[in-house]
Formats: C-alpha cells, sequence, structure tokens
C-alpha cells in the first residue's frame, strides 16, 4: 500500500496515559513500533511517568512524552495525536494542542463516546441530555472531518444506538497484533488428553466479569459429563477480582489459578507452554490467536448472562468484531450445549483448530497492513484541533465538574 509520507504531519504522537495493563496501552506500543519500522521515525507515546506505556516502551522504537495532571505539555506545530475515542469534555486538559494539529479517535469499546454516570442509561440519558447531544455533535464532527474509525462493527452499531445517530460511510480500523513468526501451538506434542487447561486473559472489570462467571458456571456444570480433568488460569486484575474468587470457591470440579497481570513476553510464553484453550475477548483474545492457540472469542455484558450461552471459536466469527454484547438469540439452539462442543473439538481436532484460529488472525489482524492504513488516514484527514475549539465541545460543563469533584471525594473516603 502507497504512503505519501511527505503529506504526513511532521510528529505522531499516540496518547493514552493510564497506570494499569489494559488493551490500548498495548495497541498504542505496538503500532509506534510499526510506525518506526515503516518510515524510520520514532513516533510519541503520551503516557504518566509511571504508566503502562512509560515502563514497557522500546527507546529504540519511540519515545515518551510524560503527562502530568499538573504540569502542562505542549505538543509541537503541524502534528498528529491519535487517541483512543472519548466524550471530548473529558480530552486530557494539560495537553497543549496548536490549532493545526491533526485529532484521530480510535473506537475501541462501544461505550467510549457515552457520558461517565453512576446511573442507569435511562436515568442519565434523561439528565444528562446536553451531553449526549454534545456527544453526538463530536462524533458527526469527526466523521465528516475523517477524524474517526471503529475497531469493529460492534462500536459502530453501539455508538450509533446510544447517541440515536446513524453514521454513513464509516471507516474502520481492526485492532493489530503484534506479528508471529509461525503456529507455536502445533509444536507441541500431541499426547493424549487427561487435563484440559483453560484460560481468561483480561482486566477483570464490570462488563468482563459477568461472561467469565457464566463461564466458569457453565464448566461446572457440563464437565461430570466429560472425562477429563479441567484448571482455569484466569490472568488479569480488576475490582471484580474478590467477587469472582467467591465464584470459583464453589467449584467442586475445576481447579482455579489466579495470576496478576503479566508483561508481553512473559504472558506469550505462558499462553505458548500451558494453555490449551483460551477464553477472551478484544485484544486478550489475539494475544493467543496470534501464537495458534485455540481461541473462543467471549461477548460482553454489563450484567448476569442468565441465559444459554453460544460459545464460539474466533475464526467462527465473521471478522468485523472482537466481542459482542451478549444477548439472548431469538432462534431456537437444537445445538444441546455449545461449551461440550468446544471441548469436544479441541480434544478430537486440535491440530485443524489451532490452524484454523491462526489463519484467521493473519487474515484479520496484520499489523502492517492496519499500520499503512493507519498513516493513509493521517494523511487524508481534516480533523483539526481548532474544529474542536470552534464547536466548544471542550467544555466540561457544571454537572461534569461536581461529578469529578465527588469522584475526588470518594476515592479519599475510601482511602
Amino acid at each position: 500500500m502507497h504512503i505519501k509520507t511527505e503529506e504526513l504531519p511532521k510528529k505522531i504522537y499516540f496518547c493514552f496515559p493510564y497506570r494499569g495493563v489494559g488493551g490500548v496501552s498495548f495497541l498504542f506500543l505496538r503500532v509506534a513500533k510499526q510506525v518506526n519500522k515503516i518510515l524510520g521515525i520514532k513516533p510519541f507515546l503520551i503516557d504518566f511517568h509511571d504508566g503502562y506505556m512509560s515502563k514497557n516502551v522500546d527507546n529504540r522504537f519511540a519515545e515518551i512524552e510524560i503527562y502530568s495532571e499538573k504540569d502542562p505539555l505542549f505538543i509541537e506545530e503541524n502534528s498528529v495525536i491519535v487517541f483512543q475515542s472519548m466524550t471530548p469534555w473529558t480530552i486530557f486538559s494539560n495537553l497543549k494542542i496548536p490549532k493545526n494539529t491533526k485529532v484521530l479517535f480510535w473506537t475501541c469499546h462501544p461505550h467510549n463516546f457515552i457520558p461517565n454516570s453512576p446511573f442507569s442509561e435511562k436515568i442519565s440519558k434523561l439528565f444528562l441530555k446536553n451531553y449526549y447531544n454534545k456527544s453526538k455533535k463530536f462524533v458527526q464532527n469527526l466523521v465528516n472531518s475523517g477524524g474517526l474509525f471503529f475497531m469493529d462493527q460492534e462500536c459502530l452499531l453501539r455508538t450509533q444506538e446510544n447517541l440515536d445517530l446513524s453514521i454513513n460511510n464509516p471507516m474502520f480500523l481492526a485492532i493489530p497484533s503484534a506479528p508471529s513468526s509461525k503456529n507455536f501451538f502445533n509444536d507441541r506434542d500431541q499426547n493424549e488428553i487427561i487435563k484440559v487447561n483453560l484460560c481468561w486473559v483480561g482486566r477483570l472489570v464490570d462488563f468482563k466479569y459477568y461472561i467469565l462467571k457464566k463461564l466458569i458456571l457453565d464448566l461446572e456444570k457440563v464437565s461430570p459429563s466429560l472425562i477429563y480433568d479441567f484448571q482455569i488460569t484466569i490472568i488479569g486484575d480488576g475490582p471484580f477480582k474478590k467477587t469472582l474468587k467467591k465464584v470459583s470457591s464453589k467449584s467442586k470440579n475445576i481447579s482455579f489459578k489466579y495470576i496478576n497481570s503479566m508483561e508481553e513476553q512473559g504472558l506469550h510464553s505462558y499462553l505458548k507452554e500451558n494453555v490449551d484453550i483460551l477464553f477472551a475477548m478484544g485484544t486478550s483474545a489475539l494475544e493467543g490467536a496470534r501464537l495458534g492457540i485455540p481461541t473462543v472469542l467471549l461477548d460482553y455484558s454489563y450484567s448476569e448472562v442468565n441465559f444459554q450461552y453460544k460459545y464460539k471459536w474466533l475464526f467462527e466469527r465473521d471478522g468485523s468484531t472482537l466481542g459482542k454484547k451478549a444477548v439472548k438469540s431469538e432462534k431456537v439452539d437444537t445445538e444441546p450445549n455449545s461449551l461440550i462442543r468446544i471441548i469436544n473439538a479441541y480434544v478430537n481436532n486440535r491440530k485443524n483448530i489451532s490452524d484454523e484460529t491462526y489463519k484467521y488472525f493473519q487474515k484479520n489482524h496484520d499489523i502492517d497492513m492496519i499500520t499503512a492504513n493507519l498513516l493513509n488516514i493521517m494523511v487524508n484527514s481534516e480533523s483539526y484541533w481548532t474544529n474542536l475549539q470552534n464547536e466548544s465541545f471542550l467544555k466540561k460543563g457544571f454537572i461534569y465538574k461536581i461529578y469529578l469533584k465527588l469522584k475526588i471525594i470518594r476515592k479519599k473516603f475510601i482511602r
């Protein structure tokens, strides 16, 4: 793919100040490295001094710009900044951005543009109507100027649904993962299976917790009908970890192992050596698929999954999603149990399952192609910082300022 490098902005920034382990940090680290490979220049990663990207950047390929909540960070003229999509009034206020800076937003979560609120969606839309309208106009502005792209169909559909809008000719940019030289899974000895090692990789937060709980309960239910022992290794941390441990402690048929978040190389080594089937969503699913680990793509839910959920291999999806909203199917499912199907398919045909997973990853999440597409978006976009300033999208408003103060008070109270 041809890239008009002479038309690219002078400097390229990826902005995601975040201290935890998250998919966007992995994403920006990898894409920045690939930009360096293609262009021979070092992009800049904007992060806290103790943020994940700051701690894990390879300085041969990218440089860190430290973001502080106290001091301003000045962006150079004629640059481009890539953000994860967010509501405009939450854009990092200590960034001092010149008017001629291009600003691009990569929608990596279905609720990126939804105003943050402790209330239900129905109540939030009623009392935060002005904020929803502002977010809606912000999205429309970005679409019209070529400054917005979605990682998959689910992010597009939920954005349209939540903001009550229709987006014509949306841009998509799938999430890439680091390339892998080969299918490592098929290097293993294909011995007779006595124990099946399942694994979850991902943060233990609300929209991921309920589907993971569902997996544990479903496996507990079907395991007596299978002749294998089962272990689930849960790699990740988050506010729902304690709650999840209560669920797993009641299991009689499954052994559990909990591991806090791992660095990239350690994670890959663990997956290659210890995991038979990976269950994950989003970028975490790609961590296994890139190695050829048979991977089941899970869907997200903000509430209990109290219906028969259909488990699917990653390669059984159509390439347009890394996780949808888990909903009860209106069709009558004639298949007795999809989790049993998954287990039996792995046991009886694991080499083919691995091959299909690896091919799916190569087809849909190739980092060379995706980074080249991103660079072309940078060239062609007309989304400038001055557009956002002129439309007054950045003003926080009275209600949001109060909300921020209440959050600060709550944190101090919890401590």
